[in-house]
């Protein structure tokens, strides 16, 4: 069945049932055969407001939002439209409500599709059928963008923030970029409004990694498909940080400053560290850039020992030491996690303990 029959089937259905309802009414109170067949024939021109013929756009039209109009119905309060782009198979335009025989779309139709239009009116008491559908081509104007491609970066690249471009595609006024960590599961770079064809990450891609980048245009008319993607691997460059094990406090103490401690990571440049009371079930203790700095040691001294802890710190027992008093008889959950300019490791496995009351 096609989409008219479907659409005319259900005005049909609606007008035989609001007919015999209004037939049964006559009988019932004994009208006669004459004065019902007037009164139904106004009855049913209140149902029916008379038939409708969209008039235009007509053939082919270089204007990207055409008005389209049609005949007027009389007895009709107002009217609904419905457009179908014919090449697409899919509705563009669905208007209720339009109180006249004109209509003007706020968005441009894309060029080289053809249209086709139903109209219908309605008044309180109901709809009219559909109209004949009408067809109309868009040409000239605006047309969607075309799909880009993918140029770079290469398979394999030691710049951790490389240049990534792609071709210029036909009619584009913007481009769309994505790039995930295929590693991580994870989206790491979007970027929309773009108006060349290449980006430099502000941001560095730790190295070590593959990487899957995917890029789209857009105008006016809407957007292109997704590019077919590539996948290039980061070698060499800023690793990405990896995960510190915290090892104190133990099980249960009694210390209300207890000092937490943990095995640090190679190449970091802090810590960050979090303690939630997991009885009160809110977050005691926030620290970053983890370890402070030492207020007796120089300037230099302190780089030293920053170089140091970036260095080695796999091999250093890391610790922090709350200035402010916990509450004892609860219990706490503490994580850690590292960074550096390739940006934040994830976090520790956490290690809980009880302090004890006093």
């Amino acid at each position: 069945m096609s989409l008219l029959q479907s659409l005319q089937r259900m005005s049909c259905k609606r007008r035989s049932s609001q007919t015999r309802r209004r037939q049964n009414s006559a009988i019932s109170l004994g009208v006669s055969p004459a004065v019902e067949s007037l009164e139904r024939r106004e009855l049913l021109s209140a149902v029916n407001p008379s038939p409708i013929t969209v008039t235009g756009p007509t053939g082919s039209t270089d204007v990207a939002t055409p008005t389209i109009t049609w005949t007027a119905a009389n007895g009709a309060t107002g009217y609904e439209l419905l457009v179908y782009d014919f090449n697409a198979g899919r509705e563009v335009i669905h208007e209720t409500g339009l109180s006249t025989n004109s209509f003007t779309p706020s968005s441009v139709l894309p060029s080289g599709s053809s249209y086709q239009v139903f109209v219908r009116s309605f008044n309180s008491a109901g709809f009219s059928v559909w109209s004949a559908p009408h067809m109309f081509e868009v040409v000239g104007g605006v047309r969607a963008p075309g799909v880009p491609t993918l140029i770079g970066p290469s398979a394999n690249t030691e710049t951790s923030t490389p240049t990534i471009s792609w071709t210029a595609a036909d009619r584009a006024t913007e481009y769309e970029l994505h790039v995930y960590d295929i590693n991580a599961g994870r989206q790491v770079i979007h970027q929309t409004g773009l108006r060349t064809t290449s980006f430099v990450p502000s941001s560095v891609l730790p190295g070590g990694k593959s990487y899957q980048v995917f890029v789209r245009s857009s105008n006016s008319v809407g957007c292109s498909a997704w590019s077919t993607p590539i996948t290039f691997d980061v070698v060499g460059g800023i690793q990405a940080t990896e995960v510190p094990i915290l090892v104190d406090p133990s099980t249960s103490t009694n210390d209300t400053t207890p000092t937490i401690s943990w095995y640090g990571v190679d190449g970091t440049t802090g810590y960050e560290l979090h303690v939630y009371d997991i009885n009160a079930g809110r977050q005691v203790i926030r620290e970053t850039d983890l370890p402070k700095f030492d207020p007796t040691l120089t300037a230099h001294e302190n780089l030293l020992w920053a170089r140091f802890l970036r260095d080695h710190g796999s091999s250093i027992l890391h610790s922090f030491t709350p200035t402010t008093l916990l509450e004892g008889g609860s219990r706490y959950q503490v994580f850690v996690r590292s960074f550096s300019s390739a940006g934040a490791g994830e976090w520790s496995s956490p290690l809980e303990f009880d302090l004890m009351k006093v």
